[in-house]
C-alpha cells in the first residue's frame, strides 16, 4: 500500500499521546484504487463503484491502481462531513482525449440528492476549472494539454478565509471564501445529483483521491504532488513553522509548528534545547551576538526563543529562525522539521515608545501580518488583534501593506472595545496613503479609525474629503478639522497623530509637523460606550457605512498623551526616507582590464540606512539607458566588468544602477568609458569563423584540450565563468580522441549545480548544442537551465514526440513540436533562444520554429548538459556546448554555426594552403588576416625566413 507510512505515523500519534488529533480528524478519506475503492486512511470511509469503471495503470505504470472512468462513479455514502471546518481535496487525473468538456465532468462532489448545497470540482465546458459550492462558484482557467496527467489539489481554509485552487503542486489561483455547507454523498467522478436530466461524468482517468478537513499548506500541497507523480500516493506532511511572533522589546522571538516537536535524539521525550535552533539576521542597525536563541520556553506547540541582540533595531532587521540541521526537531513520529521553511521570518520592532502602548498594527512586520489570513496580529502584547473582514487584500508594493477598496472591506476590533476609559489620556497614530484623489464633499470613504455603539459614532479620526481638506475628527456629532491646508487625498503616503491629557486641549500632528494646538475635543468622549472599533470603515448613524479607501500599514494607540519628541522618535523609527541619489567613484577603465575587474564603488545618500543596508543592482530602464547592463556585475558596492571590454568595438557603455533601502528605491543612468590601449599584431593567418563571444557565459568544446584534455571527470567551461560540469554516470560516457567528442550512451550527461551568472527569471538568453543523434527517441535532452515540475520554472531543449521533433520548453509553456528538420546521424547545431519577446528554435543556422509566450520565471541556475528532466537524456553525440546571456542574432548563429561546421581552427602564424596545379597567373590563393585589437587597417607582404 502506497500510503502505509503515512497512516503508521498518525496511529502512533494517537496511541502515544491522548492530545494528538486522531487519524480521522486529518485524513478522513484516502482512494489509490489498489483494486478496489476502498478508503485506506484508516476511517473506512468505504467507496461503491457504480456504472461503467476499469481497473487500469497509473501515472507510474502500476497496474490495477487507478480506475478509467467511461459513464460511472464512485460513491461513499457517509463518514465525508466537511461542513463548518476547512478542508482539502487532492485528485491526480488525466482526461479522455474525445473529451470535448460539453457536459462538465466533475473529479468530486459533496452533497444530498435532495438539494444542491455542498462542493463540486469539475472542469467548465470552456476547458477552466471550477471549484465551486452551488451558489458560489469560483472559477480560472489554466494552460496545458488537456490530455496530460495533471494534479489538483483544492483548498478551502477558514481561518484565512480564502479558497485556494493548485495544479501540479503550485498555486493557480486564489479568492475569498463563502460559508460552506457540505456533508451527505460523497462522490468521485460525477456530480452528487444529476441536473436538469443531465448527467456530469468525469470522462478519462483518476487515481489518488484524498480528502483531509485542514488546509494543507503550500508545502504539503508540494509534497503530496511530488509523491503522486512518483507513484507514491501521498507524502506524510511533516511538521511546519506556522507562524513567528517578536516580542515588542525584541528580547524574544515566539515559534508556533503545526503540531507537537521535540528535540534531540529522535525519541518522543527528548527535550527542545537551543542548541537545535539557529538564529539569524540580514538588514537594519541591529546584529545577532550569537547564531543560537540566549534562552527557550516551550509551550505546547509555540516555542520561545531568547534573541541575543546587540545595537538599536531600526524595524528593517529580518530575522529567521531555522531548525539547526534537518533532524534536530520533529514529531512523536520521528517526522523532522525542514531547514527549509516560509512562515520562519519576522522583522524586528523598531526605536518606537513602548510605556503605556495599547494597541501596535504593522502589516510590513511579518509578526503583525505574515502575509496571508485574516488575522492582523497587534505586536502590543495585549492581543487586541484585528479581523479581516469581506475581501481585504495584501500587497507587497510597500514591503507589506493592506489596501482597502473604498466599498466594503475593512478590520474589525472588537476586543478593543473597553481598552480607553472616559478617563483616559490617548494618542491615536496612524500611517496611511488615500487613492480616493477625486473625493468631492459629499463623499467620506476615508475613515481610518473609529469608535462606535450600534451604528452610534463615539470617535473616528481620517483624512478630511479635498473640499475640506486636513484630518476630521469626530466626538459624537460634532465633526472638526486641523491642518486644513493640508489635502490629505493627493495618494502621498501621511502620518497622522492626535494627542490628547485628560484636562488639556489635543494636539494635532501632519506628517511629524505640529498642524494644530490647543483645540478641540475636551473631556467628554464616552469611551466607556464604545462595543466596536473599526480600522478603515466609520458608524455615524444606523443608516450610513462610510469606508477608506487605499492604503494602512501602521495603528497605533497610547493610553497616554504622547510629547513631541515622543512623536518624532516614533516617526523616524516608523517612516522610511528614501534614497535620493547615486554616486559611482570613477567610470572609466582600461580595455585590458580582466573580466571581474573593479570599476569604481557605488555609494548612496540615504539619510535614514547606512551603506551596509543599502541594496545596489542593475536594474531595467526600460530604454537605452539600460542597453549594456549585461557586460557588468554588482557585488556589494563594487562595479565589476563581466565581459571582455574593447576599446575598437565600443569605447562606452549605458548603465542603470538601481538602490534600494528594503522599503523604496531611487535608480541612475551612469556611463562607462573605456581607455585605449595600443596593442601590438598578436597573430597573422587565414580568415577563418568563430563563435561569438559577447555574453558568453558558458562555452564547452571537446575539441579543445583547454577544455577537456581526454581524461577526467571535468568538462571545463572557456567563458571565463568557471561554469566548469561534472561527468554523471561517468561509466556510460566515451571520449572519441580522434575526433574529439563526447558518446554519452544511455545514461550520460554533465551537470553544475548554481552556475555563475546564468539567465533565470524571464531573462533573455540562448542555448546552444552541437550534437549528433545516431538514434532518435521522443525525449532525448540536449541542454537545460533551472528546475522542473512546476509552470514556466525550467528551460530546456529536447527532441519530442514526431518525426525528427524538438521541444523548447519551460514547463506547461512549449514551443513544440518543431518537425522534419534533420535526419539521423548528422552533426547538427541547435540553437534555443529569447529576446524577451520572441521564443525560437534553430537548426544549422536555419529559424525551425517561434512563438510569443509569456510568463517565464526561472528560479535557480542549475546546468545540464545531455539531459534535461528526469531520464530525459540525450543518448548521442556531443562536442559542443554554449550558453550566452542575449539572443543571438541571426548572423551571429548562421557565424557560430560555419565554425563548428568547418573548425579548421587556423589561427597560427603559420599556414599551410592547397591551390590546384592548373591555375592562371593571379588566381587568389586565400584571404590574409591579422589579429590586432586596436587596429584594422594592415600592410602584408612577403618576407624571408630563416630556414
Amino acid at each position: 500500500m502506497r500510503f502505509s507510512k503515512f497512516i503508521i505515523g498518525l496511529f502512533v500519534s494517537t496511541l502515544c499521546f491522548g492530545q494528538s488529533i486522531p487519524a480521522q480528524n486529518d485524513l478522513i478519506g484516502y482512494y489509490p484504487f489498489n483494486g478496489n475503492a476502498n478508503d485506506e486512511s484508516g476511517n473506512n470511509n468505504h467507496g461503491v463503484t457504480q456504472g461503467s469503471l476499469s481497473l487500469i495503470s497509473d501515472i507510474a505504470g502500476n497496474s490495477n491502481t487507478a480506475y478509467n472512468f467511461t459513464g460511472g462513479e464512485i460513491r461513499v455514502n457517509s463518514g465525508i462531513n466537511l461542513a463548518n471546518s476547512s478542508f482539502t481535496i487532492s485528485v491526480m487525473s488525466k482526461a479522455a482525449a474525445s473529451d470535448s468538456y460539453q457536459s462538465n465532468p466533475h473529479f468530486v462532489s459533496l452533497g444530498t440528492s435532495s438539494s444542491r448545497n455542498g462542493l463540486h470540482t469539475r472542469y467548465q465546458t470552456n476547458g477552466s476549472i471550477r471549484f465551486g459550492y452551488w451558489n458560489d462558484d469560483y472559477d480560472l482557467s489554466h494552460t496545458g494539454n488537456s490530455t496530460d496527467w495533471k494534479h489538483w489539489t483544492f483548498v478551502h481554509d477558514i481561518n484565512s478565509n480564502t479558497r485556494k485552487v493548485y495544479l501540479n503542486g503550485s498555486l493557480l489561483g486564489s479568492d475569498s471564501n463563502q460559508a460552506f455547507i457540505g456533508s451527505g454523498t460523497f462522490v468521485i467522478g460525477n456530480i452528487v445529483t444529476t441536473y436538469n436530466n443531465r448527467s456530469m461524468y468525469w470522462r478519462g482517468i483518476l487515481d489518488d483521491v484524498a480528502v483531509w478537513n485542514i488546509a494543507l499548506t503550500d508545502e504539503q500541497v508540494s509534497q503530496n504532488y511530488t509523491a503522486a507523480v512518483n507513484g507514491l500516493g501521498l507524502s506524510s506532511p511533516n511538521p511546519l513553522i506556522q507562524k513567528t511572533k517578536i516580542a515588542l522589546n525584541n528580547s524574544t522571538v515566539s515559534v508556533t509548528f503545526s503540531e507537537g516537536v521535540y528535540g534531540g535524539t529522535a525519541n518522543a521525550t527528548s527535550t527542545l534545547e537551543v542548541s537545535d535552533f539557529t538564529l539569524s539576521m540580514s538588514g537594519g542597525s541591529a546584529s545577532l551576538t550569537s547564531a543560537s536563541p540566549s534562552s527557550i520556553n516551550v509551550s505546547g506547540t509555540t516555542i520561545g526563543l531568547g534573541v541575543p541582540l546587540t545595537g538599536t533595531p531600526d524595524g528593517s532587521e529580518l530575522l529567521t529562525v531555522l531548525p539547526a540541521s534537518n533532524n534536530s526537531i520533529f514529531n512523536v513520529s520521528g517526522d523532522t522539521v525542514s531547514t527549509t521553511q516560509t512562515s520562519n521570518t519576522t522583522e524586528l520592532i523598531p526605536n518606537i515608545i513602548t510605556d503605556n502602548l495599547l494597541l501596535y498594527l504593522d502589516s510590513r512586520n511579518k509578526s503583525s501580518y505574515p502575509e496571508s489570513g485574516s488575522i492582523w496580529y497587534d505586536l502590543s502584547g495585549n492581543n487586541y488583534n484585528g479581523n479581516l473582514q469581506n475581501t481585504t487584500s495584501f500587497s507587497t508594493d510597500y514591503n507589506g501593506i493592506l489596501n482597502f477598496n473604498g466599498s466594503s472591506d475593512w478590520v474589525e476590533l472588537n476586543a478593543f472595545s473597553g481598552a480607553l476609559s472616559n478617563s483616559s489620556s490617548y494618542t491615536i497614530l496612524l500611517h496611511f496613503k488615500s487613492t480616493e484623489t477625486n473625493a468631492s464633499g459629499s463623499v467620506y470613504n476615508n475613515a481610518i479609525f473609529s469608535m462606535h455603539n450600534s451604528g452610534t459614532n463615539i470617535f473616528r479620526l481620517g483624512a478630511a474629503p479635498d473640499s475640506n481638506k486636513g484630518l476630521y475628527y469626530n466626538i459624537g456629532s460634532s465633526d472638526s478639522r486641523a491642518g486644513t491646508n493640508i489635502n490629505l487625498h493627493n495618494n502621498t503616503w501621511r502620518f497622522a497623530v492626535i494627542s490628547k491629557d485628560l484636562g488639556s486641549n489635543a494636539n494635532f500632528y501632519i506628517d511629524n509637523q505640529l498642524v494644530s494646538a490647543g483645540g478641540s475635543p475636551g473631556d467628554t468622549t464616552n469611551f466607556n460606550s464604545v462595543n466596536q472599533v473599526s480600522i478603515g470603515q466609520e458608524y455615524d448613524n444606523s443608516s450610513e457605512t462610510d469606508h477608506f479607501q487605499g492604503s494602512i500599514p501602521v495603528v497605533m494607540v497610547y493610553n497616554k498623551a504622547l510629547s513631541t519628541n515622543e512623536i518624532n522618535q516614533i516617526y523616524d523609527a516608523l517612516i522610511d526616507i528614501p534614497p535620493s541619489d547615486i554616486n559611482l567613484s570613477t567610470n572609466t577603465i582600461s580595455e585590458t582590464a580582466s573580466i571581474g575587474s573593479v570599476i569604481g564603488t557605488l555609494s548612496a545618500t540615504d539619510s535614514d540606512t547606512t551603506i551596509n543596508n543599502l541594496t545596489f543592482s542593475l536594474a531595467d530602464s526600460g530604454d537605452t539607458q539600460d542597453d549594456d547592463n549585461g557586460s557588468f556585475t554588482i557585488s556589494g558596492t563594487s562595479l565589476l566588468t563581466s565581459t571582455t571590454l574593447d576599446y575598437e568595438t565600443k569605447t562606452s557603455y549605458n548603465i542603470y544602477v538601481n538602490v534600494s533601502d528594503g522599503t523604496t528605491n531611487y535608480a541612475k543612468a551612469f556611463t562607462v568609458s573605456v581607455t585605449n590601449i595600443l596593442e601590438p599584431i598578436t597573430d597573422l593567418g587565414f580568415e577563418d569563423a568563430s563563435i561569438v563571444t559577447d555574453g558568453l557565459i558558458l562555452h564547452l568544446d571537446a575539441s579543445n584540450s583547454n577544455s577537456y584534455s581526454g581524461s577526467g571527470n571535468t568538462w571545463n567551461d572557456l567563458s571565463g565563468n568557471n561554469n566548469d560540469v561534472s561527468l554523471q554516470n561517468a561509466g556510460s560516457i566515451s571520449f572519441d580522441s580522434n575526433e574529439n567528442f563526447f558518446n554519452t550512451g544511455n545514461t550520460g550527461y554533465f551537470t553544475k549545480t548554481n552556475g555563475n551568472n546564468i539567465p533565470t527569471g524571464n531573462s533573455n538568453y540562448t542555448l546552444a548544442v552541437y550534437v549528433n543523434q545516431p538514434q532518435w527517441g521522443s525525449s532525448n535532452g540536449f541542454i537545460s537551465i533551472g528546475g522542473f515540475g512546476s509552470g514556466n520554472k525550467s528551460n530546456a531543449l529536447r527532441t519530442a514526440g514526431g518525426t525528427y521533433a524538438f521541444r523548447h520548453y519551460w514547463w506547461g509553456n512549449d514551443l513544440d513540436p518543431i518537425s522534419n528538420q534533420v535526419s539521423l546521424n548528422n552533426w547538427l547545431f541547435i540553437v534555443a533562444k529569447f529576446d524577451g519577446t520572441t521564443r525560437s528554435v534553430w537548426v544549422n543556422g536555419v529559424l525551425a520554429g517561434q512563438d510569443t509566450p509569456s510568463g517565464h520565471n526561472v528560479l535557480n541556475s542549475d546546468i545540464q548538459i545531455s539531459k534535461t528532466y528526469g531520464s530525459e537524456y540525450q543518448k548521442g553525440k556531443i562536442r559542443a556546448a554554449l550558453i550566452y546571456d542575449r539572443a543571438l542574432s541571426e548572423q551571429e548563429i548562421i557565424e557560430s554555426y560555419n565554425y563548428f561546421n568547418g573548425n579548421n581552427s587556423m589561427s597560427t602564424s603559420t599556414n599551410t594552403l592547397s591551390i590546384d596545379e592548373e591555375v592562371v597567373i593571379g588566381t587568389v590563393a586565400g584571404s590574409l588576416t591579422a589579429t590586432d585589437s586596436d587596429t584594422t587597417s594592415f600592410t602584408f607582404s612577403l618576407v624571408a625566413g630563416d630556414g
